[in-house]
């Protein structure tokens, strides 16, 4: 199925932000490399396999992995006020 007519089927939209800091978008461009470097290990036969997998990425990255920016704790403990 081609990218465009997925994206409309499942009415996927894409947002653009305003920048606040220069630093933003090296963040958010390692957090895709992350992903893609995760994501690209395996062959997917169809779309909701792929969509498996970035959900399990989101999971770990979010819930699971320390991050040292952090002060070695999650993100989702951050979010939700932990710490």
């Amino acid at each position: 199925m081609a990218p465009l007519r997925y994206a409309v089927q499942w009415h996927l939209t894409g947002t653009a932000e305003r920048q606040r800091r220069k630093s933003q978008q090296g963040k958010i461009e390692r957090y895709h490399r992350s992903l893609k470097n995760v994501v690209k290990l395996e062959v997917y036969s169809s779309p909701w396999e792929l969509e498996r997998a970035i959900s399990h990425f989101v999971e770990h990255y979010n819930h699971r992995r320390l991050h040292e920016a952090l002060r070695n704790v999650t993100v989702a403990e951050v979010y939700e006020g932990g710490r």
